[in-house]
């Protein structure tokens, strides 16, 4: 007999980025939505979460590596990072004497959504204290409904901003947070030009050995949506300096890169490299969902 829980998953349609259906996995650092739509369908939101921007950046292009050496290396590589924001996020050599910039920025489908993720990103961090100090604990509690903060606060009124307590926010399990998902305020396709531009308006050099990665930070990203946008943006991508473009979705990872899925669709990529992704998928096929998976 069905669990209710296996009756949920049954219920949930899925698409080309979710996550590979495997009860089986143990998925750390992400976050699980379950998006119910107007017509009363589920969806399923898997999306990476870190416990600080640096950190997201440091799995991203580990990911973006991994994914490097399945699709263009027969061979294993050794990767040394040179340097880290200087100017570029990372400059990567290989040892097979091919040298680059990883530039990784994300991108949304509105302002609220950032605002969201910064909320929630600033809440993972101080869950992770035994102590937090007075002027956070009431920050947090004005951001989100949580009854204990709430009368930690009243109980702190006079208490030095800077004094740390005991953190009601430190959590002795999984967190449940609920609230409204946002239509969306832009096209995927003006998403993609407007963060590109934003790189694009840099004064640093190398722009034409950087690989720019979109970390996609909305709330459901779409197959069609994605096919539509590459066929507008494709003719803009083409004119920028930059040799590679790609479109990540990060779903969970372990804190070292390991155990992870995501999801990267290039947006432009170098004729070489694209003879060899094409080579691949004929050897290993696609999915029911047309993704090549490894």
């Amino acid at each position: 007999m069905m669990t209710e829980k296996e009756k949920l998953r049954g219920e949930i349609k899925r698409n080309g980025f979710s996550p590979v259906d495997n009860d089986r996995i143990e998925r750390r650092n992400c976050k699980t939505q379950i998006i119910v739509g107007r017509d009363g369908g589920l969806r399923e939101r898997v999306a990476l979460q870190a416990v600080s921007p640096e950190h997201r950046e440091q799995l991203i292009l580990l990911h973006y590596l991994r994914n490097y050496a399945h699709c263009f290396s027969e061979e294993p590589i050794g990767v040394d990072v040179l340097s880290h924001d200087a100017p570029w996020d990372f400059d990567i050599a290989l040892s097979n004497g091919e040298r680059f910039f990883v530039e990784i920025t994300a991108i949304a489908d509105g302002q609220f959504q950032f605002e969201r993720e910064k909320r929630e990103e600033r809440l993972r961090a101080a869950s992770a204290r035994p102590k937090i100090r007075v002027r956070d604990l009431r920050k947090l509690s004005a951001m989100f409904d949580h009854s204990t903060a709430e009368e930690a606060v009243l109980r702190h009124l006079d208490t030095l901003p800077d004094i740390e307590v005991e953190n009601p926010f430190n959590p002795d399990g999984a967190r449940l947070l609920t609230g409204m998902v946002q239509p969306a305020t832009r096209s995927l396709s003006d998403q993609i030009i407007e963060a590109l531009k934003g790189k694009l308006g840099k004064r640093h050099s190398g722009k034409d050995k950087t690989v720019v990665i979109l970390d996609f930070r909305g709330n459901y990203p779409d197959q069609a949506e994605l096919q539509t946008a590459i066929e507008l943006t494709s003719p803009t991508l083409e004119q920028m300096p930059f040799p590679e473009i790609w479109f990540y979705v990060g779903y969970f990872s372990d804190d070292d890169g390991n155990n992870a899925e995501f999801s990267v669709s290039p947006l432009k990529l170098g004729a070489l490299k694209f003879q060899q992704l094409n080579k691949l998928v004929k050897s290993k096929g696609l999915d029911r969902f047309g993704r090549l998976i490894f």
